[in-house]
């Protein structure tokens, strides 16, 4: 069942995200995803402390942060987020992020222009968050060079989608 909206907000234009799949983690993550729903039943449930902190994050920065439209304080949100639920993961996944390329290149990101950097799902994706065009562009080209010294992958920037989700049913 698809969970009820609870909040939606319309990400400004000018945020832009820039995102990155490097190349050398992916064995690693496609030998996860075979397991995923062993894994996935293995898990201890959340301890109720965890899923205060990762709500309070919900709550009190990411969604206020939307709200105002402070790009700072939105990227420090989903940042602190994302690195919550790995250490959540991080037993399954071998670190809070699933690959020293990945650690690597998300630091790399906060360090050059982006408000907050994320690793999607099991990785090996991880993007950030820039305002401007420019910027993306900028960082862009850092992120690629990375990848290039790293083992490889593709880059590219990207806006947020404002449609909101489309569910298809078959």
């Amino acid at each position: 069942m698809v969970p009820p909206l609870i909040f939606r907000k319309e990400i400004p234009e000018d945020w832009f995200l820039v995102v990155a799949v490097p190349q050398k983690p992916l064995p690693k993550i496609l030998a996860i995803k075979s397991r995923e729903e062993e894994i996935l039943d293995s898990m201890k449930p959340m301890p109720p402390e965890f899923s205060d902190r990762v709500a309070r994050i919900t709550l009190m920065q990411i969604m206020p942060s939307a709200i105002e439209e402070d790009i700072e304080g939105f990227g420090k949100g989903i940042t602190a987020f994302n690195r919550a639920l790995g250490e959540f993961w991080k037993e399954k996944q071998g670190g809070i992020y699933c690959d020293p390329v990945v650690e690597e290149g998300i630091e790399l990101m906060l360090k050059n222009e982006a408000y907050g950097a994320c690793q999607t799902s099991w990785g090996p994706t991880f993007y950030g968050l820039v305002k401007g065009e420019d910027n993306a562009k900028k960082l862009l080209s850092k992120v690629k060079e990375f990848l290039y010294s790293n083992g490889g992958g593709f880059a590219f920037y990207t806006k947020v989608r404002n449609k909101g989700a489309e569910v298809i049913v078959e």
